[in-house]
């Protein structure tokens, strides 16, 4: 078996794999090229890596983080993370054209799915969903539009504040200066709210509600 210590080291099962599948590529080169007889590294048995999904919070868990997150800018990405399942890239994507907060008589809050924010080739950009299931209409429950309002107001507060450093791309959760949030956003709620009053780091898109 493939030993997890390297130089005192513990490996995830994950890095062994691949550390063992670059290795053993490497030999089998060197075995094609008749620099070697046999690639022994096909020889030793590398564990599965378990990938089970990790644990979502808990109901209660859910409303401690909800909780504590009242009154502080993230509140709204929270919400909408709980609530909504939306995934880190679709929030980041989100414009306040995709919302429609006060409906027409007949028709409910919702948002659209519209874009994401993805790393291509190093560089951050807004891409379109990836499939056609990922491009959808979501209705929005009566907290998530109560939440969303109140974000409003206080980015256009923030808006006031920064002047002229504002960049407006009409972003629901941008940075600090409006512009992409994927450096501040996330990295400002989780080291905020949750973190500093003991949070797990349990996923928060997969909240079971109660």
């Amino acid at each position: 078996m493939w030993s997890t210590q390297v130089f005192g080291l513990q490996l995830s099962t994950r890095m062994v794999q691949l550390v063992h599948a670059v290795l053993r590529a490497a030999l089998q080169h060197a075995v094609r090229e008749e620099l070697l007889a046999r690639n022994v590294a096909k020889l030793v048995q590398v564990a599965t890596p378990d990938d089970r999904p990790g644990r979502g919070l808990s109901a209660t868990e859910a409303h401690r983080v909800l909780k504590a997150a009242e009154g502080e800018s993230p509140h709204a990405l929270y919400v909408l993370a709980l609530y909504l399942g939306l995934r880190r890239a679709e929030l980041l994507g989100l414009r306040w054209q995709d919302l429609i907060l006060d409906a027409d008589p007949g028709r409910y809050p919702s948002l659209e799915i519209k874009q994401t924010l993805q790393r291509v080739r190093g560089q951050l950009q807004f891409v379109p969903p990836k499939t056609r299931t990922s491009r959808r209409t979501v209705p929005l429950p009566p907290v998530c539009v109560a939440a969303l309002k109140d974000h409003a107001k206080r980015q256009a507060e923030q808006r006031a504040d920064r002047g002229r450093d504002w960049k407006d791309h009409r972003l629901v959760f941008p940075s600090r200066i409006g512009t992409d949030g994927a450096r501040t956003t996330f990295a400002g709620a989780g080291n905020g709210s949750r973190t500093r009053r003991g949070f797990s780091s349990a996923s928060m898109t997969c909240a079971t509600h109660a």
